[in-house]
């Protein structure tokens, strides 16, 4: 496996990014560090706000932790910005302090070469390795940064399923008994699923607390969402299955009118299950992760960085965050 020479190590916020997330002014975000605000690193003008000095940032408003932990990527449809939003939000959650793993499921492996990491098969370690018990589960993690850990993905996945069909693995415990040697390690797990309906997909599903479900403005999208619901439902026929399903859209345009209508038909259909955050249209966010590069690095004016911290702080019922002024 080779890891490229722009791999982004050194996640952090601007000031600016900040007080998006509060509401509030930049100069706000500035005087509420203080004299703290030494310890803050200033490139030119600007200070970087780093994954520690958010950690002390929660401590000192008494956050709460999230509700949900474990979230699942997964839609039976490709192409519907999947490993955008996978990528995104867990890039994001460890540039909170969060302590964030991030699990690869898909062959395609394009959510590890986002992250610059080059898979080569059968040397990559992948989760497949940790179930044939060729490595153990903390062999096959990847460090991104300190905040940021991947256990990536390879062409070797195509065996997977057929591992989990000749053992006869228990789905509902698949997951939980590979990756229980170091879950209590992180805040957040992100696990990326590739779009179809196989024994892996489902035992993501049944170890996550929320599956996140994108989907875009056509209609052969909104038919895959039916696919999906009716594979929890037969989950559910066999096993006790505790995630909540999420719908959001993805790559949207909301000059369209026709997004508008498209949104209240979904919320029609789903009510409460569909989240009332989306990720807008972009594409330098679409060239950036083609390139390898990290989304905040995006230069270019775009909505979709702010539309991935909305969403982050919706299916992780962190609000408060929003809503409690610096004081």
């Amino acid at each position: 496996m080779e890891k490229d020479d722009n791999t982004p190590y050194k996640f952090y916020l601007s000031v600016t990014n900040l007080s998006n997330i509060w509401g509030i002014t930049p100069q706000a975000i500035i005087q509420y560090f203080g004299e703290d605000k030494q310890d803050l690193q200033k490139i030119g003008k600007a200070y970087r706000i780093y994954p520690n000095d958010m950690i002390a940032i929660r401590e000192k408003r008494k956050l709460p932790n999230s509700k949900h932990k474990i979230f699942c990527t997964h839609v039976t449809k490709g192409g519907v910005g999947k490993t955008m939003a996978t990528h995104g939000l867990s890039c994001f959650a460890s540039m909170l302090g969060y302590k964030t793993l991030v699990i690869d499921l898909d062959m395609q492996a394009d959510l590890t070469s986002s992250f610059g990491i080059k898979p080569v098969p059968n040397e990559t370690k992948t989760i497949l390795n940790a179930f044939t018990k060729e490595n153990t589960i903390q062999e096959c993690v990847v460090q991104i940064n300190p905040f940021l850990h991947l256990i990536p993905a390879s062409m070797s996945l195509t065996k997977f399923d057929m591992h989990l069909k000749t053992t006869n693995t228990n789905s509902q415990t698949l997951f939980k008994r590979l990756i229980s040697p170091i879950e209590m390690d992180y805040d957040f797990i992100f696990i990326d699923c590739p779009p179809s309906l196989n024994a892996v997909t489902s035992a993501a599903q049944l170890y996550s607390d929320v599956l996140l479900m994108p989907t875009e403005l056509e209609e052969f999208a909104v038919q895959n969402l039916e696919y999906s619901f009716d594979n929890l439902a037969s989950l559910s026929e066999q096993y006790e299955v505790k995630c909540s399903p999420k719908i959001f859209l993805s790559k949207v345009d909301g000059r369209l009118t026709s997004f508008f209508d498209y949104f209240e038909s979904l919320n029609a259909s789903y009510g409460d299950l569909v989240c009332k955050n989306y990720i807008s249209a972009s594409t330098e966010v679409k060239k950036a992760l083609k390139n390898k590069k990290f989304l905040w690095e995006v230069k270019a004016k775009t909505s979709v960085l702010e539309d991935i911290s909305n969403l982050f702080f919706e299916i992780t019922e962190l609000n408060e965050w929003r809503n409690k002024r610096v004081q």
